[in-house]
């Protein structure tokens, strides 16, 4: 079984960590790779735009205090996602 996981380590280095487990014992690669500043993954971008979209959506449902303390965040963030969104998950970037 392989295992990915991306990470963010500065503006231009990712780090993967490749996973790979075999019956018991368990093998870990990390790979360094730096990009350009237009070849961020859209991936992460789209993850990240996801969060907020969720996590906007449950604030205007049960409000923003309640929705701090689920998403592990403060209040003043929430309050900013807010003020972005505007429906779509595309304000949210």
């Amino acid at each position: 079984m392989l295992f990915l996981l991306k990470t963010l380590l500065c503006d231009k280095t990712y780090v993967t960590q490749i996973k790979e487990k075999r019956g018991t014992s368990d093998t870990i690669s990390l790979v360094k790779t730096k990009v350009s500043k237009g070849d961020l993954p859209m991936t992460i971008i789209t993850e990240e735009m996801r969060y907020r979209h969720k996590l906007c959506e449950y604030a205007l449902k049960h409000g923003v205090t309640k929705t701090a303390r689920r998403y592990h965040t403060n209040r003043q963030f929430v309050y900013r996602q807010l003020e972005k969104y505007d429906g779509t998950v595309r304000s949210l970037r």
